[in-house]
């Protein structure tokens, strides 16, 4: 979200934005629902209209981004354990178990994911 909020624009969030425009991304599933739960507060906070709100939705429609269809069933065997053990949200640890299950690189901006990624072992962009 920090290459499409408007006050939060960044070179590296706009580069991995051209990323996965190229090469594409997978997502677990909870992704829709906070992309939406985050333009609706930007909206509520005034810093975005609905009409760009719609805008963005529509960008992020075509990008081939792929939804992973495992992130439920391992939600309490795998992501639960990630997040006890590395002091995550649940939501953060569904991140770090896709990452780990399909060994994939995790690109995040979050300090605390980051740490638990490097520590589980997950690769880095």
């Amino acid at each position: 979200m920090a290459a499409i909020l408007p006050q939060r624009h960044s070179d590296a969030a706009r580069t991995l934005l051209l990323r996965i425009a190229e090469d594409g991304a997978i997502v677990p599933a909870i992704w829709h629902l906070e992309v939406g739960n985050i333009l609706l507060a930007a909206e509520r906070r005034h810093i975005l209209d609905a009409g760009q709100r719609t805008e963005i939705l529509h960008h992020l429609a075509v990008l081939p981004i792929i939804t992973d269809p495992e992130t439920a069933p391992h939600a309490w065997t795998r992501i639960l354990p990630l997040a006890r053990d590395y002091a995550l949200s649940l939501h953060d640890a569904a991140y770090l178990e896709l990452a780990l299950r399909r060994q994939l690189p995790l690109a995040s901006f979050d300090a605390s994911l980051l740490r638990a990624a490097e520590a589980a072992g997950a690769r880095r962009p």
